[in-house]
């Protein structure tokens, strides 16, 4: 769950704070994601175990392949306009060009809004 406004970011880290026992605070999470998967690779239950173990950590695997593929997407994506917007503000002030730097900063401004 994503908190976007500062007081649901504040209360999160406050929370994370607190937390004595991370690995025990997430473990719900990892086996429900793990059931998810065996669910997935055996709907019908009849794999021996070291078979479906094979196919849960291959579907693992896949899962946070795509979450990577798709957060470098998203951070291309967001690069891009940053460039766009610093190349735009750049003409806008008669700038002859914009480097990455400019564009950096331009990103660290729209991210911080």
């Amino acid at each position: 769950m994503a908190f976007t406004s500062p007081s649901g970011r504040e209360a999160v880290n406050r929370s994370w704070e607190n937390t004595s026992n991370r690995t025990a605070r997430t473990a719900h999470a990892r086996f429900g994601l793990t059931a998810r998967f065996a669910r997935i690779a055996d709907p019908d239950g009849v794999l021996p175990a070291e078979e479906l173990a094979a196919k849960v950590k291959g579907l693992r695997r896949a899962h946070f392949a795509k979450l990577g593929r798709k957060s470098a997407e998203a951070r291309r994506e967001r690069e891009a306009k940053a460039a766009s917007d610093a190349a735009a503000l750049a003409a806008i002030l008669g700038a002859p060009s914009v480097d990455a730097t400019a564009a950096a900063a331009v990103a660290a401004l729209v991210d911080a809004s």
